[in-house]
């Protein structure tokens, strides 16, 4: 603040996000700003340099932010991941082809069946915002009006009646503005969510045939295909591979989806559900104590065959016979995410980690998909 006014400013956004079955509590950063004429003076470093003593005093173990290029790194950032997205061209074909499903546009009866079906779908995803009712989407949703809400959602009904998969166009997100602007000539849509296969082709056919229809109704906007972000193990993106469709991952080297380990120990405490069933699922996965040493941070590790701890390890003198692994802030922040795999984070290393270590971390830290739907972004 200079003279009561502000002139650098940034928003911390608490959210909750999935990691396969683990909710983790992470600190979102948006709005980031200095106003023109107050520029180059440090002054966007103090802000983050506040946020970041504020937020390492709460309880989220991660922050994230949508960064750009050559910044944030000084900050403790690492870019996580690439956008995924598929595009689908407009098809003047009937709206669904499978037997038995419909789709029509959303009505507010609909709402509870959308929220129950994002949580379905969303219950093993890495990256996914945890929704609440005062989420953007569903405040979206309750307070728009009929006509807005039969423009701007579409749900897919199966043969028992039911509501199986919805695509909401999500016009006024700023992410979705964004992705508009950078791909103009095709339809960009917020999300697209399906329960099944069956659902998701249907909701396929709709949006290719909605976006048909719109060159026969105002064709100077006609955009000839339909974009829609999201990860690659999703049912509307496995439809999509059965149709004519491109299924992109696009990556940039600094900026995008970036994260940052507030506070190693929160995080993998709250990582334990999802580590311990991927523990579970492993085979001939070496079981033990190890120690992960993540700057002043010293973890220990407990796994057995049907249970998994994280605690703060004990004194280094007692437990000398104990592996050690050193992990910077930045390879836990790839590992939790599941943006790249372990067999990457540990290939070149001075101190050289057993093989039953490695085995023990790929197994607890895949490479998943990390996505946060654009209505969610902060």
């Amino acid at each position: 603040m200079i003279r009561g006014r502000s002139v650098s400013r940034c928003w911390i956004v608490p959210q909750r996000i999935r990691i396969g079955r683990a909710v983790v509590r992470m600190d979102g950063i948006g709005g980031v700003g200095t106003d023109a004429r107050y520029r180059r003076r440090g002054y966007a470093r103090r802000v983050l340099d506040a946020a970041q003593r504020r937020m390492r005093q709460g309880d989220a173990g991660l922050s994230m932010l949508y960064g750009i290029p050559d910044f944030y790194e000084r900050y403790g950032y690492v870019q996580v991941g690439p956008e995924h997205s598929l595009t689908i061209p407009a098809r003047e074909t009937a709206s669904v082809t499978i037997e038995g499903w419909s789709c029509r546009p959303g009505t507010a009866a609909d709402l509870d069946a959308l929220a129950d079906l994002y949580s379905a779908v969303t219950e093993d995803a890495v990256g996914a915002a945890v929704r609440t009712d005062a989420s953007l989407a569903w405040r979206w949703m309750r307070n728009a009006s009929d006509e807005d809400l039969r423009k701007g959602c579409c749900v897919a009904v199966g043969p028992g009646g039911d509501v199986r998969g919805y695509a909401l166009l999500g016009a006024g997100f700023w992410a979705v503005d964004v992705l508009q602007r950078e791909h103009p000539r095709d339809r960009v849509l917020a999300e697209v969510i399906a329960a099944d296969p069956e659902a998701a082709s249907a909701m396929l056919d709709r949006c290719a045939a909605v976006q048909a229809m719109e060159r026969r109704t105002d064709g100077e906007r006609y955009r000839p295909r339909v974009l829609i972000p999201g990860p690659p193990d999703t049912f509307i993106a496995r439809a999509a591979l059965r149709r004519d469709a491109v299924i992109q991952q696009s990556h940039t080297a600094s900026g995008g989806s970036m994260a940052c380990v507030l506070n190693a120990t929160q995080l993998l405490q709250q990582l334990v559900p999802e580590l311990q069933l991927r523990l579970r699922n492993a085979r001939r996965v070496w079981r033990g104590r190890i120690i992960l040493q993540i700057g002043e941070e010293r973890i220990q590790l407990r796994s057995t065959r049907d249970r998994l701890q994280m605690e703060p390890a004990p004194a280094e003198a007692s437990h000398r016979c104990v592996p050690a692994v050193s992990l910077t802030h930045a390879e836990i922040a790839l590992l939790a995410l599941g943006a790249t795999s372990p067999d990457f984070v540990l290939w070149k290393r001075d101190d050289p980690i057993d093989r039953d270590i490695q085995d023990l971390l790929a197994a607890l830290f895949p490479q998943r998909h990390p996505h946060m739907h654009l209505p969610d972004r902060y």
